[in-house]
């Protein structure tokens, strides 16, 4: 799964969730609450296995697995997490979702994003 940046579609985010093989298209008005609901439950046990971005601690084989995945803490009153290609996790916030979208963001071309299929999020 990753965000995806439509570069030939003014800019548009999409994220593709890869246990569905679909998009859903990502606005400031429904992103924190998409992210929540494609997002996987995790442990605090197993979170902490997860290094945080910048981190200089290696990134584990839970990470490695979880990569491009955004996990929800439900120990932790629901703390969301994405878990970038590196496998380092960084918290999504409605106060910082823009700037974290941006960090791990993927360019995509129109003929590329229309071979994955349109998923509505409600």
């Amino acid at each position: 799964g990753k965000i995806l940046l439509a570069v030939e579609d003014h800019g548009r985010l999409w994220y593709h969730y890869p246990l569905e093989n679909r998009r859903y298209p990502v606005t400031m008005a429904t992103a924190l609450q998409l992210f929540r609901a494609v997002a996987l439950g995790i442990s605090n046990t197993n979170i902490e296995k997860i290094p945080v971005n910048s981190s200089t601690q290696e990134t584990s084989p839970l990470a490695q697995r979880l990569k491009n995945l955004f996990l929800l803490q439900v120990e932790n009153n629901g703390q969301t997490w994405y878990v970038d290609q590196l496998g380092f996790r960084h918290l999504v916030t409605q106060f910082n979702i823009i700037e974290m979208s941006r960090n791990v963001m993927t360019g995509i071309l129109n003929k590329e994003l229309e071979k994955i299929p349109v998923a509505n999020f409600k």
